[in-house]
């Protein structure tokens, strides 16, 4: 029996190598509905709720269905139903003209089960609970798979009929987001800026890897396509020399200092947090500086990136050269690309001839210098067209090439008056509960306006603010906190003082029952932990409690785990075997072996000892990184870097030497000094006098822990 979703392969769809053909039928809801088996036929008729006669012929059920698919009425109730993750499949196919090759739409949007009913194995109904936008999509008779090529190279894609394009079309415009609240302005004229967020965001959230220690992996690169639209291949990058204009970021994220490899993975630099907070023209003249440099780390920069001019001996002293030509040439009106090369070469010869003496470029027979002019101009018609252009130095009109005024101003021909910025967008913070014994969903929404008494978000608090809120395609401004991706951030060493603390940063005072409902996440994570522990086990019950009698073994011990096992302190594993061996007592002994590899950032001259003291410094100061709010990213991510270089001994010699440090700063509070309240005070304040009044609970949520979390002096 078949065992296929889609078409039968005698029926093929014209080829689609890049050129439309004259009558796209093979887009329409008929050719669609044609190409699946009737098998496939009746369950898109079950799905739907539409008539099927078995034994009609299959052309004319394919009619029959085709008219109840493209009903008006039909298609309207089946959009005010879409959700966000279908409405974001349907517009890449749009975007796409319609079709994406099967494997990529697959990656983005889930996989599309084979429909067969037979098997055990195999839901009857998958239409009841699709297991992706897919699925969910295809049995709605919205998408098909169809294969555009031949028997011998078939190109599965996947298709949106065009029956439904323009519809879809129309409401996907309305139904964009903009109307929740007015986009952060990152910059009113170009992407860039915007862009380069984007990308510092999706690797402070996204544990990224980067291969050879500096390019980032495929899986990133899709991802990043569902986010970053500028410049992008027509087809999925397989490396970033594959999409140029995400290579410049990296190129400028790097050479400004912004990222860095943190352990083994790509993340944020302080530095990156700092130029976050500065105004947007200081931005685009630190981005321009390090641009510019000419030093020999640019020039390998510059090569490693391949961009414009890398083939020259030293391409930002070339680049100079070009900026200074382009700076006397631009002037005034758009001038045409064909005009400015011949401008460029009257003008300013030198570019059109290696860095080297004029002696040797004339020696040279006159096919080596054309070839070498025609390379020169293919590469400055790419610096043009490409990184000036996204950088926003020069503009691309109908009439031809115009500097920017931004352009000028970063070049120093004139002094461009800069409005002053505007007010930081506001940041509301709340919790709905589909029901009153329902967990509240926590929702974060920027707004143009911050609300009274909120102090405003900066872009530096958004990125943090992504970590634990990773925001939506179609929702950029609009933020949900779950359950799940708040407490991925706690298990990778982020904590609930830094979460609130950083709450309170963006949005003010938090409502109680956000309070309440983090400290009710929190616990969870505590319910279930995993670690590595040194266990003393005994066969007989009795031995063991004649052993714990005595005290010095009992000082080498931290806790009971059953009658015949208790853990042992992991660091005083020598002394346990030594005063074991002294009562005649020989245990076999079973512990993992010694370190694991010494991550990239640790100085592997380092003696285990010396490690554990920088562990433990680094857990402190991300401890204090957020009690305090200081805005270090990575932190969390260097300190289980140091950690995980330990073997169990100088990992708990650390995490001792780390409490005790910790318990240390709490004592050491001058004698003078009046407590208050720890942040967010609001809410915890009215949660108290509410429960004082009722005479009830502190709403469960662990009054000791959240009044000890955080003390600061008046």
């Amino acid at each position: 029996m078949e065992d296929v979703l889609s078409f039968s392969p005698r029926q093929k769809t014209p080829e689609l190598a890049g050129v439309e053909p004259p009558e796209a039928t093979w887009l329409n809801v008929r050719a669609c509905l044609a190409a699946q088996n009737r098998r496939v036929l009746a369950a898109l008729a079950r799905a739907n709720g539409w008539p099927f006669d078995t034994s009609r012929p299959k052309a004319a059920a394919v009619e029959a269905l085709a008219q109840l698919a493209v009903s008006p009425a039909r298609l309207a109730t089946i959009c005010t139903g879409l959700t966000p993750e279908l409405q974001t499949a349907l517009r890449a196919l749009l975007e796409a003209g319609g079709q994406i090759a099967r494997g990529d739409f697959v990656y983005r949007f889930g996989e599309l089960r084979p429909y067969r009913p037979w098997r055990a194995d195999s839901p009857a109904a998958p239409w009841e609970a699709p297991v992706s936008p897919t699925e969910a999509l295809f049995y709605r008779a919205l998408i098909f798979p169809l294969d555009r090529g031949t028997l011998d190279r078939p190109q599965p894609a996947i298709v949106l009929p065009q029956e439904y394009q323009a519809p879809l079309t129309a409401f996907l415009n309305a139904s964009q987001p903009a109307a929740l609240s007015p986009s952060l302005p990152l910059s009113p004229s170009l992407p860039l800026l915007a862009d380069l967020f984007t990308w510092l965001s999706f690797l402070h959230r996204v544990d990224v890897r980067p291969l050879h220690g500096r390019w980032l992996p495929f899986s990133a690169l899709r991802a990043l396509a569902v986010w970053i639209k500028t410049a992008a291949p027509a087809v999925p990058a397989r490396s970033e020399h594959h999409w140029p204009y995400l290579a410049f970021l990296h190129y400028l994220a790097e050479r400004a200092g912004l990222v860095g490899v943190i352990g083994d993975r790509l993340k944020p630099t302080p530095a990156a947090l700092a130029w976050l907070d500065m105004p947007e023209f200081t931005r685009w003249q630190t981005l321009w500086k390090a641009w510019r440099a000419p030093d020999a780390e640019n020039a390998a920069l510059w090569k490693r990136y391949r961009l414009p001019l890398a083939a020259e001996d030293d391409p930002p002293a070339r680049f100079a050269q070009v900026c200074a030509a382009l700076q006397t040439t631009l002037t005034g009106a758009p001038v045409t690309l064909s005009r400015l090369w011949e401008t460029l070469q009257e003008r300013a010869p030198e570019l059109f001839r290696p860095v080297a003496a004029y002696q040797s470029w004339a020696a040279l027979d006159p096919d080596a210098q054309a070839e070498y002019r025609g390379t020169q101009l293919a590469a400055l018609e790419t610096l043009l067209t490409g990184p000036l252009a996204w950088f926003g130095m020069v503009q691309l009109t109908e009439a031809g090439v115009l500097l920017t005024p931004a352009g000028a101003a970063l070049w120093g021909q004139v002094d461009v008056p800069r409005s002053a910025e505007g007010p930081l967008p506001g940041l509301i913070v709340r919790a709905e509960s589909a029901a009153e014994d329902a967990e509240p969903r926590l929702w974060l929404r920027v707004v143009a306006q911050p609300p009274a008494g909120a102090p405003g978000l900066t872009l530096a608090l958004r990125l943090r603010l992504e970590r634990y809120a990773p925001p939506h395609p179609l929702t950029p401004d609009t933020y949900e906190l779950t359950a799940a991706n708040v407490l991925a951030a706690w298990q990778q060493g982020e904590t609930l003082a830094g979460l609130l603390a950083l709450l309170e940063a963006a949005a003010g005072p938090l409502p109680a029952q956000v309070v309440a409902t983090l400290y009710r996440w929190a616990a969870a994570l505590n319910q279930v932990q995993v670690r590595q522990v040194v266990i003393l086990e005994t066969r007989d019950p009795a031995l063991l409690q004649t052993l714990m009698r005595q005290r010095g073994l009992r000082e080498l011990t931290r806790e009971t785990f059953s009658p015949r096992a208790v853990r042992v302190d992991a660091a005083q594993l020598d002394a346990l075997l030594r005063r074991l061996a002294r009562q005649g007592i020989i245990p076999a002994v079973d512990v993992p072996a010694a370190a694991l590899p010494l991550p990239a950032t640790s100085p592997a001259q380092r003696t285990p000892p010396e490690q554990a003291v920088i562990t433990a410094a680094l857990r402190v100061y991300a401890h204090l990184a957020d009690v305090l709010g200081a805005p270090v990213p990575g932190t969390h991510a260097l300190a289980q870097a140091w950690e995980r270089a330990l073997d169990l001994p100088h990992r708990d010699a650390a995490d001792h030497l780390a409490a005790a440090l910790l318990e240390a700063l709490q004592h050491a509070v001058p004698p003078d000094t009046d407590y208050h309240l720890p942040a967010p005070t609001g809410p915890l304040l009215e949660l108290l006098e509410n429960a004082i009044a009722q005479e009830t609970a502190f709403l469960h949520c662990g009054i000791n822990r959240c009044a000890g979390a955080v003390w600061r002096p008046a």
